[in-house]
């Protein structure tokens, strides 16, 4: 966890107080649509809490952006090896290539959107997403009964 992910979280937990503080006062209301939070207000803590969120939404994305690049610092400056280098007697031991597999599902209201990086990876997300739109259905319709 680098210091752009502790301040997405400071302003995150700053943004929900600052929301939560407007709704209280009378400046804002709150609600769920489906499953998706829904936040409306006209006042200053309003205004200030989804700019808080916004930055937190940042410094997350931004975070992580500079966790998966590595070692390298903003200013273009690496940080120290921890390895020894190898001497002239020691042979480079070779490479281990390692592969990352990975996916997605989107859900565009009923109909998912599977992404995969190898078939078996995208097979267990179709059998995932189809799980999940089941269960969805099933939550809401058994509110109809």
């Amino acid at each position: 966890m680098n210091r752009y992910h502790i301040l997405a979280v400071i302003f995150l937990i700053c943004g929900i107080a600052a929301i939560g503080y407007s709704v209280v006062s009378g400046e804002g209301s709150a609600g769920v649509i489906v499953f998706i939070p829904v936040f409306y207000g006209s006042g200053l803590f309003s205004f200030l809490g989804v700019l808080c969120i916004m930055a937190a939404i940042f410094f997350g994305f931004f975070g992580f952006a500079q966790s998966a690049v590595g070692s390298e610092d903003l200013n273009g400056e690496h940080e120290p090896r921890t390895s020894q280098p190898y001497s002239q007697n020691q042979r480079a031991q070779p490479r281990v290539q390692k592969t990352v597999k990975g996916g997605g599902v989107v859900l565009i209201g009923p109909i998912p959107v599977v992404f995969g990086s190898d078939a078996k990876t995208a097979m267990i997300l179709i059998i995932l997403a189809i799980i999940l739109i089941v269960a969805v259905a099933i939550l809401f319709y058994s509110s109809w009964f």
